[in-house]
């Protein structure tokens, strides 16, 4: 395989376990000289791997990833490896990320694997946008690593400041469309994953300044200000993802997400109405508050879906309804 002039920016032709992307790079052309045998082998392997891949996730729909341990991989030397051969090296690690089988959640401290095929990709093809957009969304979203998302996002919009913003627009067009959506991602870990809204609504502002950003961007950091106003931008966030997102898996998770939002909402105007209720009933104890604010309230002590609400010895209202803890609410 001998890759002929150019560089290695964006776009491959890879198959993932659940659709096709088409991506391909703008200046280099690959000669591929094989045997037709060869060739062949090649392909059974890759689609027997692909079917491995999907009857284990048929198996079990939460793969769970073996423990392991990782380390960052040495840029400089993985280029030295790859002896002239960049293109190439940054598929296959295009394909170890999109072939990879598990799904389950990591823990706070621990980067999902394929972070650090992201991480090395990044490095080596930085101006790679879909690795960025969709490789980010991905650990957010399906791994649960937040802090890897927010690295490869981080480092996306570091790209995007200081090396795309000064390429010919037809460049942006071509091979980085709708670059609002990596501000757009990282948006969200911030809010979701991080919860740190101050630092969500400064960066929904930054991405509205860009070309071609939808205007909505622009009234999230507005709305974010106003009371409740998180969970308007948080509602339409989710929508935004599960309508663009490629990963049915992830789609689930973000509609479990939305659904843990709701009774968040919930929970946040409760202890809003609670807290006033508190203000206008001196000498009471809370105890005996939440009991005459329970019956006046006319819910009871149950929320909208059946679970039953109790007040914590730290004087929030908590539900018993399974959900998510999101924007920092129990």
């Amino acid at each position: 395989m001998t890759p002929v002039g150019g560089s290695s920016e964006s776009r491959r032709l890879c198959v993932t376990n659940y659709h096709l992307l088409i991506i391909y790079r703008p200046s280099v052309l690959i000669k591929v000289r094989m045997p037709s045998k060869t060739l062949a082998t090649i392909g059974v392997l890759l689609f027997a791997q692909i079917a491995l891949n999907s009857r284990i996730q048929s198996a079990d729909s939460a793969y769970v990833e073996l423990p392991q341990s990782h380390e960052r991989w040495n840029p400089d030397l993985f280029r030295t490896l790859s002896f002239g051969h960049m293109p190439a090296a940054v598929d296959w690690l295009l394909l170890r990320f999109l072939l990879d089988p598990a799904y389950s959640h990591v823990s706070t401290d621990t980067r999902a694997s394929v972070f650090y095929e992201l991480d090395l990709a990044t490095e080596l093809d930085p101006l790679f946008y879909d690795l960025y957009v969709v490789g980010g969304s991905f650990l957010a979203v399906a791994r649960n690593d937040g802090e890897g998302a927010r690295r490869i996002l981080e480092k996306g919009e570091k790209v995007r400041r200081e090396r795309i913003a000064v390429l010919p627009a037809s460049f942006r067009e071509r091979f980085w469309p709708s670059e609002w959506q990596i501000p757009l991602a990282l948006g969200y870990v911030y809010i979701f994953e991080k919860d740190d809204l101050p630092k969500g609504a400064a960066i929904f502002s930054e991405a509205a300044k860009i070309p071609g950003a939808p205007a909505y961007l622009g009234h999230f950091a507005e709305r974010m200000r106003q009371p409740g106003g998180v969970f308007q931008v948080g509602f339409r966030l989710l929508q935004l993802m599960i309508e663009t997102t490629k990963s049915e898996e992830a789609r689930v998770r973000l509609i479990t997400k939305r659904e843990s939002l709701r009774v968040a909402e919930f929970l946040f105007q409760v202890n809003s109405a609670f807290g006033e209720f508190l203000k206008q009933s001196p000498g009471v104890s809370p105890s005996a508050a939440w009991k005459r604010f329970s019956s006046a309230s006319g819910h009871g002590n149950l929320d909208p879906w059946g679970g039953k609400l109790v007040l914590s010895d730290a004087g929030k209202i908590l539900s018993s309804t399974p959900h998510e803890k999101v924007l920092g609410i129990e």
